[in-house]
């Protein structure tokens, strides 16, 4: 007269287990769709970022142009770029003009120097601009990361490229100064300079600053050299420290 429980008893336990995994395999799914939502497609961090970054143009005459680019770091309008892009060693002094032009605009403006770097490639430069959509600085970088970069290449205005860190750290030697840096695959050229280097988040990783040439003279494509956010970081920091 028990056997009949027993498999009742047994009916049951494996109606369990069919509702669990079906449970499992339901959640799984959610779980596995919302992580694709989240993925971002290149258009989409195109238009986030876009307006984080800025045209730069330097002269000492208002006739011969320097161009490179930069990036807001604050919402008050104070910009990151490339010690290279305001100051001219050969001069020794910071250019007479220095402009910049947002994503948004036709037009120049004027921008002051705040602070120029005396051992590394960096410098920050502001315009009167308030609400400035801008980067997070961070320093957690990895090999292999996919990476994104908007620069103005040649002066044809901002344009966005995407590769991979293929070395987190790199000790390079330029203009005989030994730097750390992080190796892009980045294709850049002239006027990339200053321009960001930032992931998937929208998150500052490191800032464009050289590539290298060969030995003849040829510059090296597909190799390109970025301060990193930890060096950025500290940076900022002794700034503020002043």
């Amino acid at each position: 007269m028990n056997e009949p429980k027993k498999e009742l008893g047994k009916q049951n336990l494996f109606t369990i287990i069919i509702s669990c995994v079906a449970i499992f395999v339901s959640v799984f799914a959610i779980i596995f769709s919302s992580i694709a939502l989240i993925q971002k497609t290149d258009e989409q961090l195109f238009d986030e970022n876009i307006n984080k970054v800025v045209e730069i143009r330097v002269s000492n005459d208002e006739e011969t142009w320097g161009l490179g680019t930069g990036c807001f770091i604050s919402s008050d309008g104070t910009i990151l770029t490339n010690k290279h892009m305001v100051y001219s060693s050969t001069l020794d002094s910071n250019y007479s003009t220095i402009q910049v032009r947002l994503p948004s605009s036709e037009e120049y403006v004027d921008a002051t120097v705040l602070n120029v770097s005396s051992d590394v490639d960096l410098a920050l430069i502001k315009i009167d601009k308030n609400n400035c959509e801008y980067f997070n600085v961070v320093s957690n970088v990895t090999d292999g990361q996919e990476i994104y970069t908007i620069g103005n290449p040649n002066g044809f205005g901002l344009s966005f490229t995407k590769g991979n860190v293929s070395s987190r750290l790199r000790y390079v030697t330029y203009e005989d100064n030994v730097i750390a840096t992080i190796q892009t695959s980045l294709v850049i050229n002239e006027g990339n300079s200053g321009g960001p280097v930032f992931n998937k988040n929208g998150e500052l990783l490191g800032l464009i600053s050289f590539r290298l040439k060969d030995k003849n003279n040829e510059v090296i494509q597909g190799v390109s050299f970025a301060v990193p956010g930890s060096i950025i970081l500290e940076y900022l920091d002794s700034i503020e420290a002043e």
